[in-house]
């Protein structure tokens, strides 16, 4: 999206530019300059922090759009690059600047407004002109302290001074009073500034020197909104955000949960925690901070529960949530048709309990003792009892997604004593007391901006050559006698000149992708975690035709698309002759994995079945070939023949990231159990025509640094005999029969019947798969027919193709294909 931004940008000024010209042309008037005015701003609208302390507000997307910004302008007001145009009113400029020795920019315009019978301002003018710059004397002064800037906007931009020497666009960056008083002039003089660009950084810039206390919610704010509030789960990268902020300033979650359960999916100890809307509040590590301010209330809340629980039995998709001091009522899963019937049962339940009060959510009726508290209430009782309620130095951030949240944001509105700011996270336009808009829960990820971190060995062993390989190994570098000489950035590229003369370059969008700061790697990590189908989803498909196209290869990528972000998609029309689904792999890579069963194998019910495929049997969810040291990665299936008559032989998909996501919540130690100790995987068969004696031992679950599931190996058709020390064996079979109560329960299981002359491709690694039991008649036949592509170079595919169709488009992303790889 970054550079889809930054081409309409660039786009955009060019544009402008060239009417601008034209109009010139046709007014005859070759003494205006265009100028554009360009300026970056934090959240709260400040562009410093404190007079005298720098502040850096650009990031890495703003300094791109920087740097294409002065490649389309002959000067600049502030900068070095393309020319400098400096306003000096009293020509105090150094001659030590590094304007003057820079060899990557021309020599600066100096624009003075002092007159030259001064001979101190003469003996000046003349050091700076033997430096190389060009000091110019504006026409118009004014002597007014407050506007000596104002003579630039006022004199020098419209009547070209500037322009008699070469410069006919002018891009304005600062200082703040030069940036104001364009601004202010420009209210007199229509048309003295043709382009006003503005960026806003995602930070607080006019407070960093006062203490920052931040409070979140919890579901839609750290945590996208779930069908099963049960899977509402902290992504490890909002949970490192989470540490980062605690570690510098008081943080805190308010949420309608129980504390117990927010505390157990955050699992950060150090924050402080607001559950059941502020009716539960503790401090970090269960200190002394504490307030139950509704605790006569808990009988009524527990009959509420149980007359709702008992109303909600005949309504499939209905939920009761015990959150202790309320008690939720979710219809996200019921049926549109059905809910006003939840709508009505609520409304009784809460009129026959006149010491509850009712409130409505996000698809979730909340009930809640009926007293004055609220979420802001309990936002203001903790920053009263932390003793930050009634200082100047004290800034409170308040970011959450429903109407709950609106008390904390109208805190800020009502109590003209309290510093501080609410920020709704909402991809709608909706009605609310908040300051400020946050699209979804990534953004929370970029709430300041960023600090990249490199090392300069690692620049210089990351140069490249045209061949696409290192020229440089790690091992020839001496980090003790690494130098720069020179470093300047040019058409978005940094380049370096090292003191061996030799030169690299560096693309800044390369640059932020592969950063050492923990808030790239975050990203990467995020960017990387896969995303389950939702079980009521579509089937996603794709036509043979487009897919086979090769004059147009879009097809063939939104199919790979499909595979990499949903685990598999569905080719419709494939021809029904035997090898089609060869010819149909090979549009990808080559055939892999031949050995045992050919480039083809048919899936057909066999009377001497040397595979539980052949046979007619329930075919539990498994991955194929999992006593290979890599098995195969997309596996290809197409019903050459499935007729009507068939009855069942539904094919059926259980994404594992999905099931050890729910694993390592609800199961703990026995996930840690199928992180260490190893399974068997093997294939005996001497008696077929290619014996075959394989085996491979490794545990189910794999995990990365992070400790993010990076593969599962699940295949029960395909084990052999536990080979670990006895105190192991236990354990492991407990942790077996739970797992595979999660994988064949049906919770996580994605099912659909092929018809004939369907393909499913799929990623075997990352989703299981299996078939229902099925009859077949002797007019009736389930014929498919299959073959293996490798995992590596299917990626390979998808990311080139990547490349050509979705350079710009940030929801193509190269996800985890549960293949063990540590990304």
């Amino acid at each position: 999206m970054v550079d889809a931004v930054l081409q309409s940008v660039r786009q955009q000024v060019c544009k402008a530019q060239e009417d601008w010209r034209q109009k010139c042309a046709l007014e005859k008037d070759d003494q205006a300059a265009f100028v554009t005015l360009t300026y970056a701003q934090s959240i709260d609208g400040s562009i410093a922090a404190k007079r005298g302390k720098p502040t850096v507000l650009s990031g890495s997307a703003s300094m791109q759009m920087t740097h294409i910004l002065r490649t389309l302008h002959d000067g600049i007001l502030v900068g070095n690059n393309p020319r400098p145009i400096i306003v000096d009113t009293n020509l105090h400029c150094p001659t030590s600047i590094k304007l003057f020795t820079l060899s990557t920019c021309e020599k600066p315009i100096i624009l003075f407004g002092r007159s030259l019978l001064d001979p101190e301002i003469l003996k000046r003018k003349e050091a700076l002109e033997t430096l190389g710059a060009q000091v110019l004397e504006c026409q118009t002064y004014h002597r007014d302290t407050v506007r000596t800037n104002a003579f630039v906007s006022y004199s020098i931009l419209p009547v070209g001074v500037v322009k008699q020497h070469g410069i006919s666009t002018i891009m304005v960056e600062g200082g703040a009073s030069i940036l104001t008083s364009c601004l202010q002039e420009n209210t007199k003089q229509k048309h003295l500034i043709n382009l006003v660009i503005v960026t806003v950084a995602p930070t607080f810039a006019r407070f960093r020197d006062h203490r920052l206390v931040v409070f979140l919610d919890y579901d839609g704010t750290l945590t996208p909104i779930v069908n099963d509030p049960a899977l509402a789960l902290l992504s490890p990268a909002m949970k490192d955000t989470l540490e980062k902020l605690r570690e510098k300033f008081i943080t805190g979650v308010i949420t309608g949960r129980s504390l117990h359960k927010i505390q157990k999916f955050v699992s950060i100890p150090q924050l402080y925690y607001a559950g059941s809307h502020g009716f539960d509040i503790e401090g970090p590590n269960g200190t002394a901070i504490k307030n139950q301010v509704a605790a006569q209330f808990l009988t009524d809340l527990h009959n509420v529960r149980d007359e709702l629980s008992e109303k909600i039995k005949d309504v499939p998709g209905a939920e009761v949530e015990d959150n202790i001091f309320s008690v939720s009522l979710h219809y996200r899963n019921v049926e549109p048709t059905l809910r006003p019937q939840i709508s009505a049962l609520a409304r009784t339940t809460g009129d026959q309990h006149p010491r509850i009060k009712l409130n409505q959510g996000k698809m979730v009726y909340e009930f809640k003792p009926k007293i004055d508290w609220n979420k802001g209430k309990a936002l203001e009782w903790l920053l009263q009892a932390l003793g930050l309620h009634e200082h100047d130095d004290v800034y409170t951030i308040y970011i959450g997604d429903d109407t709950t949240d609106e008390d904390a944001f109208q805190l800020f509105q009502a109590k003209c004593n309290l510093k501080g700011v609410g920020i709704v996270v909402t991809e709608e336009s909706v009605s609310t007391d908040a300051s400020f808009t946050l699209r979804d829960t990534n953004e929370l990820l970029g709430v300041d901006v960023q600090h990249r971190e490199f090392i300069t060995l690692r620049w210089q062993d990351e140069c490249q050559h045209e061949t696409g390989q290192r020229i440089i190994n790690s091992f020839e570098i001496d980090p003790e006698n690494l130098d720069i000489e020179k470093i300047f950035v040019k058409s978005d590229t940094l380049n370096i000149v090292w003191d061996d003369r030799h030169e690299s370059s560096f693309p800044t969008k390369w640059l932020v992708e592969n950063s050492y700061s923990q808030w790239a790697l975050n990203q990467y990590a995020h960017d990387m975690t896969p995303i389950p189908l939702p079980l009521d989803a579509p089937v996603p498909t794709t036509e043979y035709a487009r897919m086979m196209d090769k004059d147009d290869e879009k097809g063939l990528y939104e199919a790979l698309q499909q595979v990499v972000e949903n685990g598999f998609t569905v080719i419709q029309s494939t021809p029904s002759e035997p090898g089609a689904v060869k010819t149909l792999a090979e549009r990808i890579s080559p055939i892999s994995h031949s050995f045992q069963y050919g480039d083809v194998f048919d899936v057909v019910a066999e009377p001497k079945p040397v595979n539980i495929a052949y046979t007619t049997v329930y075919l539990k969810s498994h991955v194929d070939l999992a006593y290979y040291e890599s098995p195969p990665g997309l596996q290809f299936l197409h019903a050459l023949h499935f007729d009507e008559s068939v009855q069942g032989g539904e094919s059926t998909f259980v994404d594992v990231f999905s099931v050890a996501d729910e694993f390592r919540r609800s199961h703990p130690e026995h996930f840690a159990t199928f992180c260490h100790v190893p399974a068997t995987f093997m294939k005996r068969h001497l008696t077929r025509e290619k014996a075959t004696i394989m085996e491979y031992q490794r545990p189910h679950i794999q995990l990365n640094h992070r400790d993010e599931v990076i593969a599962v190996h699940w295949s029960p058709p395909f084990e052999g005999p536990l080979k670990v020390p006895f105190d192991d064996v236990m354990p492991y079979y407990d942790a077996y029969r739970i797992f595979h109560e999660l994988v064949e329960g049906g919770k996580h299981r994605y099912e659909f019947k092929l018809k004939q002359g369907d393909t499913v491709i799929f990623n075997q690694r990352r989703v299981l798969h299996g078939r229902k039991q099925f009859s077949q008649s002797s007019n009736g036949v389930r014929h498919l027919q299959g073959t293996y592509i490798n995992i590596d170079d299917a990626l390979c595919r998808y990311n080139v193709l990547r490349t050509r169709f979705a350079a710009n488009d940030p929801t193509a992303k190269n996800r985890r294909v549960a293949n063990g790889n540590f990304a």
